[in-house]
Formats: C-alpha cells, structure tokens, sequence
C-alpha cells in the first residue's frame, strides 16, 4: 500500500493525511448513482 501511495506522489505525511481524511461526501454509494 506504502509503495501504491508513494508512486501516486503521496510521499509526504502531510499528504497521506489529507488522502485518508477526504471528504466524506465523495464515498459515497457508487450504486446510487443513475444508470449503475
């Protein structure tokens, strides 16, 4: 996962904190979407 991260520019604490803590409006169930 560290690896995945780190290729994907995520190499800074700072960083990884702002990914694991996104907005939670954005999880949201993909199958409430229309046409899914």
């Amino acid at each position: 996962m560290a690896r995945l991260l780190y290729n994907r520019g995520l190499a800074e604490p700072s960083q990884l904190e702002l990914f694991i803590a996104s907005d939670k409006r954005l999880s949201g169930d993909p199958f409430l979407l229309p046409d899914i």
